[in-house]
């Protein structure tokens, strides 16, 4: 992922947007839709892509999100 690429992952009973590099764009959201509408106008507002991190695929439902390749990454 390169560096202020937008990430939305889960975090125990929240959801979290970060900005590599960026700690202070972090947000939290109560829920999965909020944080993924927030994130992906982060990321068009910043001109970056725009990463869902942890979640298995659904099939059936369109992204236009990337999936990140490992759960560790910050």
């Amino acid at each position: 992922m390169a560096r202020g690429d937008v990430h939305t992952r889960r975090r125990g009973a929240i959801w979290e947007n970060t900005v590599e590099g960026r700690a202070d764009l972090t947000r939290t959201f109560t829920t999965r839709v909020e944080a993924l509408a927030a994130g992906r106008a982060l990321a068009a507002g910043l001109a970056r892509a725009h990463h869902l991190c942890d979640e298995p695929t659904v099939i059936g439902v369109e992204t236009d999100d990337l999936r990140c390749p490992s759960s560790d990454e910050p």
